[in-house]
């Protein structure tokens, strides 16, 4: 079979990575949605891999990097630019495209202002571009001010993120209406709902629809410190079968649904990809990120999507440690 080249870059964006494509450089057939695009995708990454490392792809072994982006000149009069997200699963022949990564948005606006998908008249020399970005799998508005320096985008800087090692520039995102379809944030219109899990016991979570439905629990209820570390739950399939029931009875509640089903679980609002994360205690002070929402009558913050901050870091050719300076050639994955 001959090599065909495909231009692409490599970005950190808040604490996932993910290689960036515009569609425009795709093959013709993978320009669309279906099994040509997925196979590309999924052969960069280096996926399916039976032994759960991506050796021979850029995925990296973890799901916050094995992911995949999609950028195109927006359809819409009144967006810069189409941002489509592919889930790339580690072992499987599997790309998910039902939902967003929060992370990697931050790296849109930087990659759309170099790769020329946005109107050179918006782009200052010395100060923030603002991107206006179609988030296409979910169907939302996203707004990314990115730093510009000397008519480049600024990648350098002092803004310090929780699980990334180095600091970078900052990148402000604005999810504007996050909130699923046409439904709440909070879909049961509580901040707080208790869970009736059989065997497990009586659960307090907070339940967000903001792009990919989520259950937020206290890791302490679990059994858990929150110090925990990935591959301390990825590893214990036990423990991932007990999230699996949480996950489906929670989110039978989200949907408000009188008793628990599977078949549920399966639609808009119920979809499987719904997440489950465990919490511990922090001061608020330590926190590099803002935070803004809600405080619960749990002394607990239930965030807004539209607060957070990121950064990002573009990656030089075939290095694995991070390089500040920007890159002067696009990768050929």
């Amino acid at each position: 079979m001959p090599q065909i080249k495909i231009p692409a870059v490599y970005y950190r964006g808040g604490t996932s990575k993910g290689i960036f494509f515009k569609r425009t450089d795709l093959p013709a057939a993978a320009q669309e949605a279906g099994e040509a695009r997925d196979k590309i995708l999924l052969r960069v990454l280096g996926s399916p891999d039976p032994y759960g490392k991506q050796i021979d792809g850029l995925g990296n072994a973890s799901s916050s990097t094995s992911k995949a982006v999609i950028l195109d000149k927006s359809e819409r009069t009144d967006h810069d630019v189409d941002y489509l997200f592919g889930q790339v699963s580690i072992d499987k022949p599997f790309v998910d495209w039902s939902g967003n990564c929060g992370n990697l948005t931050a790296a849109v606006g930087a990659f759309a202002i170099e790769q020329g998908l946005v109107d050179k008249s918006k782009i200052p020399s010395d100060s923030l571009c603002t991107v206006k970005i179609w988030q296409k799998n979910i169907g939302k508005t996203i707004i990314a001010h990115v730093p510009m320096q000397n008519g480049a985008v600024l990648e350098t800087g002092d803004f310090e993120l929780d699980g990334v090692t180095f600091p970078a520039a900052e990148v402000q995102i604005e999810f504007l209406d996050p909130a699923d379809g046409e439904g709440s944030m909070f879909p049961t219109g509580n901040l707080v709902d208790e869970i009736d899990v059989p065997n497990i016991g009586r659960l307090k979570a907070t339940l967000i629809n903001a792009g990919i439905p989520t259950i937020f629990l206290n890791a302490a209820d679990l059994g858990y410190t929150g110090k925990e570390l990935q591959d301390d739950i990825n590893n214990d399939a036990a423990a991932l079968e007990k999230f699996e029931t949480i996950r489906a009875y929670g989110l039978d509640q989200r949907c408000i649904r009188s008793r628990h089903s599977r078949a549920h679980a399966q639609s808009r609002f119920c979809r499987p990809r719904g997440r489950l994360h465990r919490f511990k205690r922090q001061n608020r002070q330590s926190c590099q990120h803002r935070l803004i929402g809600t405080r619960t009558e749990h002394g607990q913050i239930a965030p807004r999507h539209d607060g957070h901050r990121f950064s990002c870091h573009r990656y030089r050719r075939r290095r694995a440690r991070y390089v500040g300076q920007p890159c002067s050639r696009r990768r050929s994955a």
